[in-house]
């Protein structure tokens, strides 16, 4: 169990009731059921750049060792697109088949860099993945003097033009 993605035991058990134990799919993967291949988890670079957290539940469903359905239970639309074409790139043995839930926990840790830079992710497949990222500093372009801009495309005031 990890016990990493709050401080509140009653938020985390919230998380383990709808990842494992919530209603609407049957959990018929089994420990053993290991996860042999994968493509590596992405933190959406939009949601990165707009520091988007929280927690995304998907639902899949495993035949011959593929997963041939992945819907999302819940969580941000902007997560949980990565987390659909993730999810859909993990095989199994081909003698596995069955549901499960899985929940992927998307974090930004307090650190702030200057360049994106790959995220730590932690896997306990088939049923969580967790990405910590570093967010990126803001640029600021052509900022004049005056009020403080922020964000990655600030541009200088516009030229007035002439009516003729």
């Amino acid at each position: 169990m990890i016990r990493t993605f709050s401080g509140s035991s009653i938020w985390f058990a919230e998380l383990v009731f709808l990842c494992c134990g919530g209603p609407g799919i049957a959990q018929t993967l089994q420990p053993q059921d290991l996860v042999i291949s994968a493509e590596i988890p992405i933190y959406p670079p939009a949601a990165l750049a707009a520091r988007i957290e929280g927690t995304v539940i998907a639902a899949i469903k495993v035949s011959k060792g593929v997963v041939v359905e992945a819907d999302i239970v819940s969580g941000r639309s902007i997560l949980a697109s990565s987390v659909k074409r993730n999810v859909l790139t993990w095989r199994f043995s081909t003698d596995v088949n069955g549901t499960q839930r899985v929940m992927y926990v998307f974090e930004l840790s307090k650190t702030v860099v200057l360049r994106p830079e790959n995220p730590q992710i932690q896997l306990r497949l088939p049923n969580s993945v967790k990405l910590i990222a570093n967010p990126v500093r803001p640029v600021t372009i052509g900022a004049s003097s005056g009020a403080p801009r922020h964000g990655a495309f600030d541009l200088p005031e516009p030229v007035p033009t002439k009516n003729r």
